[in-house]
Parts: C-alpha cells; sequence; structure tokens
C-alpha cells in the first residue's frame, strides 16, 4: 500500500470513529451549563476538540481543524460564564462538522470552499453580534497576550489566537479576519514575511490589516507592514488608536 492510500484508509477509519466522538461531544456540551461537574465536563469537551483539531489536518480534514478552532475561540471562556447562546452557537459548530464529516465518509471529497463560507454565517450570526471587528493574535509571550486581549475586550473586539505564523497563515486563508497582530519574531513565519505572504497571494481576497509589534526601535517598516509598532510605555495607547480606526470603533 503506498502512502497516499495509507492515509485515505486512516482518514477513512477516523471518521467512522468520529461518529461516537461527535455523539460524546453533543453531550458534553449539552452539560456544561450543569454545576453537577460542569468543570470537569468543560475539560473533557475542550479535550476531545483539541484532539480532533490535531488530528484532522494531518489526514485531509483540514475544515475539521479550522472549524475546531473556531469553536476553541467561542468557548475560551470560564465554565460559569457559559450561556444558553452559546451552548447554542457549540451545537451549529458541531452540526457543521458533522456535516462534512459525513460527506467525506461517503463520497470521499467536500467543498471546503462552501462549508468555510457556512462558518462564517454562523460566525456573522454569532451571540456577540455587537462585535464590530475581529482580531488573530499571533504571539506566545503570556504578558503581550495579555495586554493585547485586555485592548481588545474594552474596544469590544472579537478575536483568536494563533501560535505561530505558520498557523496563522493557514487561518487567514479559511477565515475572515480585520486585522492580524502579530510579533516581528514570530515563530515559523515571522510577521514581515506573513503579512508579505498574505498581501500577495490571490486566495486572501478580503482587507486585513497587519499589526506587527517589535522591541527593536532601529527596525523601519519595509513597506508591507499596515502598522509597524515599538514597544515602549506609549504602546498601549497607539494600540488602542489602532484598533479604533480598524474596527471603527468611536
Amino acid at each position: 500500500m503506498d502512502m497516499d492510500s495509507l492515509i485515505i484508509q486512516m482518514r477513512n477509519d477516523y471518521l467512522v470513529d468520529l461518529d461516537e466522538k461527535f455523539a460524546e461531544i453533543e453531550q458534553l456540551i449539552l452539560a456544561v451549563r450543569s454545576e453537577d461537574g460542569q468543570k470537569e465536563n468543560y475539560c473533557r469537551l475542550m479535550r476531545h476538540i483539541h484532539s480532533i483539531k490535531g488530528c484532522a489536518g494531518s489526514i485531509g480534514l483540514g475544515f475539521l481543524t479550522t472549524a475546531c478552532h473556531n469553536f476553541e475561540d467561542c468557548f475560551s471562556v470560564s465554565p460559569d460564564k457559559i450561556d444558553d447562546e452559546l451552548v447554542d452557537m457549540g451545537l451549529k459548530l458541531l452540526d457543521l462538522k458533522k456535516e462534512y464529516a459525513a460527506e467525506m465518509q461517503f463520497r470521499g471529497e467536500a467543498d471546503s470552499s462552501l462549508y468555510v463560507s457556512k462558518l462564517r454565517e454562523i460566525q456573522n450570526n454569532k451571540a456577540d453580534v455587537k462585535c464590530a471587528s475581529r482580531a488573530l493574535v499571533v504571539e506566545t509571550a503570556n504578558t503581550m497576550r495579555s495586554l493585547y486581549v485586555a485592548i481588545l475586550k474594552e474596544l469590544n473586539i472579537d478575536f483568536s489566537f494563533a501560535s505561530d505564523g505558520l498557523e496563522a497563515l493557514g487561518r487567514i486563508l479559511r477565515e475572515r479576519f480585520s486585522c492580524v497582530l502579530v510579533s516581528l519574531h514570530s515563530p515559523t513565519i515571522s510577521g514581515v514575511s506573513l503579512a508579505k505572504i498574505a498581501k500577495e497571494i490571490t486566495e486572501v481576497d478580503y482587507d486585513c490589516k497587519f499589526i506587527v509589534v517589535t522591541g527593536d526601535k532601529n527596525f523601519k517598516n519595509p513597506g508591507n507592514i499596515d502598522y509597524l509598532v515599538t514597544k515602549s510605555p506609549e504602546m498601549s495607547r497607539e494600540l488602542m488608536g489602532i484598533l479604533k480606526s480598524i474596527a471603527r470603533v468611536k
């Protein structure tokens, strides 16, 4: 058996096993608001989602990885903050994953762009409709993440995380973001390279602003960065102004 055939066999076996996992995920989504075992149910739910996210992409089920990213973003709250609207969102995302997996199982292929469109429709109808924009944060340092999150929450801007430039590029290709907050020295793909690639490839057919943050005061904008921010005591105020402008927040 050649490598391609082996991957197809692994994918088909995985899709069969997903039926049982999806059923357990649905029960956990419904149970996560219950005070009885709430934290345990939440942790089990997120472990299942993280597991699917990690496995799916390696066997040709890239959309499942994207949908799991979105699920994690939606449920990145304290378990006691999960309400009926968030549960409804989780069930809709799960139904979309089920639909995609079923098509892949019975047809062997699926139009990922169609499912991404459906995913965007769910995102546009999410409970937090007051969010004026959506940001992708590409940062590994907890202190910087905390700073960005505080500013984004204050401006009521929705946000997601990526651990490195390569993951960020995949999400930019499959999802829509108003802006990307990224470190100049982001792992795998630097902030400058990420902006350059995203602006040059035709698959990114929407306006996404890149905010590159650096501690190097001597670094000059090569021309493809929308906003270059140098770490300083004024950085928070500068980021606030930039994000307000992008999100058109008054």
